[in-house]
């Protein structure tokens, strides 16, 4: 990567381009080498790559994390150029990870859940940290098998996945990513209604009532 590719501090500032056509999505991309992101706006996209306008230049070939409207995706810097509005930027949408499985963009969360696992002995409290279209990003305090089919109960749902990495992170913490297979939604709990009666019986009770003399 040359000079140019990496962000001054100022690249983290407000970016916006009223003059642009598209969708003017306000963006950012990252890197893992860089100090600060580099602002931008996603202008528009052709299936497997979308096209930005950034404020800086980015050299050919550059891997980067794309953010955009709390999702984020990586990709490949495909082309950069200087334009009158900015630096119209081409960046690929990698749908695959290192072990080939498709991947979507992943939106960033913090969720309690809990899961279980045959690796457990009890199971085990975990944050949900992002959710994507077939897959959970997890964080819990034990190791996980890879491939090992595991439960991720949250308030709403039961995620039924298998286990395709595991990652510590800090002592006894560890990140997990999880390939869904089946979401089963919690049915609301039944209302309990009281009877009639039974509501009378219970308002009555407060109170101690005699038989009249005449």
């Amino acid at each position: 990567m040359n000079a140019e590719s990496v962000p001054t501090p100022e690249a983290s500032g407000a970016f916006v381009y009223p003059q642009l056509q598209g969708f003017r999505l306000p963006a950012s991309i990252t890197n893992s080498s860089w100090g600060v992101g580099m602002a931008g706006v996603l202008v528009d996209f052709t299936p497997g790559e979308v096209k930005l306008v950034l404020e800086g230049l980015v050299s050919m070939g550059t891997l980067v994390e794309v953010h955009v409207g709390g999702c984020l995706f990586s990709g490949e810097v495909l082309f950069c150029e200087r334009r009158e509005e900015g630096f119209e930027t081409h960046v690929s949408i990698n749908d695959f990870d290192e072990s080939g499985l498709r991947r979507t963009p992943r939106f960033p969360v913090s969720l309690p859940a809990t899961v279980f696992a045959s690796d457990l002995d009890s199971p085990a409290p975990a944050t949900i940290v992002d959710i994507s279209g077939d897959g959970l990003g997890i964080e819990v305090p034990a190791h996980l098998t890879v491939n090992t089919t595991i439960a991720v109960e949250s308030e709403s749902n039961v995620a039924l996945g298998i286990v395709r990495y595991s990652r510590e992170i800090s002592p006894l913490r560890f990140r997990i990513g999880v390939q869904l297979h089946h979401i089963v939604n919690k049915e609301p709990a039944p209302a309990v209604h009281k009877t009639r009666i039974g509501l009378i019986g219970k308002v009555s009770s407060r109170f101690t009532f005699g038989s009249r003399s005449n």
